[in-house]
């Protein structure tokens, strides 16, 4: 990562509080990466975190890495505020699909459907 690069980075931490993500993935260097984005709004609060910590250990089998957990999130524009919202980077779509499509995923969707309601992007 450049100098710019990581000063780009470092100023978007400052005034976004979130981590930037290497932008030389988004430049053609190599696969571009790719994320998961989900808003959680919590209706059970226990259950959500047993999805949580077995969700985890699937996108760590996977690859995937946790870049983002916010429980408070500030609508710049729209009314969007989410309860939760987790941002994950794999190494590809395919990584991504895989760990969402994997038997030890798929297991986790009734527990996180009771949790909380959910929307999920990639």
């Amino acid at each position: 990562m450049s100098q710019r690069d990581r000063t780009s980075c470092s100023e978007a931490r400052s005034a976004l509080w979130l981590d930037c993500v290497n932008v030389a993935t988004f430049r053609g260097e190599g696969i571009m990466a790719a994320y998961l984005i989900a808003e959680h709004k919590i209706a059970d609060p226990a259950a959500y975190e047993e999805y949580r910590i077995k969700a985890l250990a699937a996108v760590d089998r996977f690859g995937g890495k946790l870049l983002l957990r916010a429980r408070s999130v500030e609508a710049l524009a729209g009314s969007w505020q989410p309860d939760r919202l987790v941002v994950l980077e794999f190494a590809d779509m395919a990584s991504l699909k895989a760990m969402h499509d994997s038997p030890d995923y798929q297991a986790l969707i009734g527990i996180r459907n009771v949790a909380a309601a959910n929307v999920l992007l990639a």
